[in-house]
């Protein structure tokens, strides 16, 4: 931990919940709602306050495909602003300032680039009340450095205008500090969670997937992320080849939707992985990949604080990942094994001795990870954590 960020994991940091009738209401704005890292996480963060007595209205700047019903279900209210990919319009903006000026809301809480600094901008204008913004990543670009180094200056000029930023692990933050993008006095670390008791290893799980597998006993590997340049998986791909090579009982499975998919069927074709390799698409069985499979690999790029491992470490997986963003805050002290992205030998030998090593040490493994996360990574105390932030930022509330 940066010594000037401020720690929200001190147990000094956590409230209890908002009394009956006060009911504050959070707006939480986020880019998108799909099945990803970020959005998972606001999905949970939704959950978690309503069950403490919040009133949560949920912003999508895009569409939603995924979470509607659920969150609608524990009495969220969801609305779209119709945006696409990647950039801001004025229809979109102009919905969103009819929103804040219809309706009262406590705090907006925005998650990602594009939701910070149209939160950001809200503020500006007088029309939003307080903000916070929370940083997924350690850069804020998909790929190439001038867009990085813009939206890190969009940061730098609307920092005025937002309570505090959260980043989703120290190494972020450092990251921020280092290059001046954040104010340490304003920015909080607040990692990532997910609840442990919704992902647990089940042995029947286990067995009707691995059914599905071309050879029931193979050693099977998962990977869980969109397919885009972030994960890497042309890397993952290219290592599981050496894996392959020398270990023939070696099966990949990869569940994910993205701008790549075509790209990366032809490279399994290409590297004549066709029936050693399947990307499965979509899945909302993710407990149950994980139950089945015997380990679980990550090859990002770059990285924030990922959900996908978090939700392995819980169903005590066994994991290899590269050593970017926050991951090795999740795999330390023997809980996974880490080497350095975009290096396809490095993940390759990083897999095969993971592959090697007992079953019993594999165990082990698992079984450290998922402690890690019930007692760093909970979803609960993700909650408890924002929460008193928002306490911070509207005092006048409570």
């Amino acid at each position: 931990m940066n010594p000037l960020a401020c720690d929200s994991t001190d147990p000094a940091f956590v409230e209890a919940p908002v009394a009956p009738g006060l009911r504050p209401h959070v707006l939480l704005l986020t880019v998108s709602l799909l099945v990803g890292g970020a959005e998972t996480l606001v999905y949970g963060l939704a959950l978690g306050l309503l069950s403490r007595g919040w009133r949560v209205t949920v912003v999508s700047m895009m569409p939603p495909t995924a979470f509607v019903e659920e969150l609608e279900d524990a009495g969220a209210t969801v609305h779209s602003l119709g945006m696409s990919p990647g950039r801001l319009n004025l229809s979109g903006i102009a919905q969103f300032m009819r929103l804040l000026l219809t309706h009262r809301f406590d705090l907006i809480h925005s998650h990602m680039f594009h939701a910070n600094l149209l939160a950001r901008l809200a503020r500006a204008s007088g029309i939003a009340p307080n903000v916070v913004c929370t940083v997924h990543n350690i850069t804020e670009a998909k790929r190439g450095k001038s867009t990085a180094r813009l939206r890190e200056l969009a940061y730098v000029l609307t920092n005025r205008w937002c309570h505090a930023t959260i980043a989703i692990s120290d190494r972020v933050a450092q990251r921020y500090f280092d290059d001046g993008i954040l104010l340490p006095a304003r920015t909080h670390v607040i990692v990532n969670g997910v609840d442990p008791d919704k992902f647990l290893r089940s042995p029947m799980d286990r067995g009707i997937l691995r059914r599905e597998l071309r050879s029931p006993d193979a050693f099977l590997w998962l990977s869980v992320g969109r397919l885009e340049f972030q994960k890497d998986f042309p890397n993952l791909l290219t290592a599981f080849a050496r894996v392959a090579a020398s270990e023939p009982n070696a099966h990949l499975w990869i569940a994910g939707t993205g701008s790549l998919h075509a790209e990366l069927l032809t490279l399994i074709r290409t590297l004549g992985l066709s029936n050693r390799v399947e990307i499965l698409g979509a899945r909302t069985d993710i407990v149950a990949l994980l139950s089945a499979c015997d380990g679980f690999v990550l090859a990002s790029r770059f990285e924030g604080l990922p959900v996908a491992i978090l939700e392995a470490a819980s169903c005590e997986c066994p994991i290899v990942a590269t050593a970017v963003g926050g991951n090795g805050e999740i795999l330390h002290s023997g809980a996974g094994r880490l080497c350095p992205s975009e290096d396809s030998e490095a993940l390759a030998t990083s897999m095969l001795s993971l592959m090697r090593t007992s079953e019993t040490e594999r165990r082990r493994m698992g079984a450290l990870a998922r402690q890690g996360v019930i007692e760093e990574f909970s979803l609960e105390a993700t909650v408890r954590r924002y929460e008193s932030l928002y306490r911070e930022a509207a005092p006048c509330v409570f």
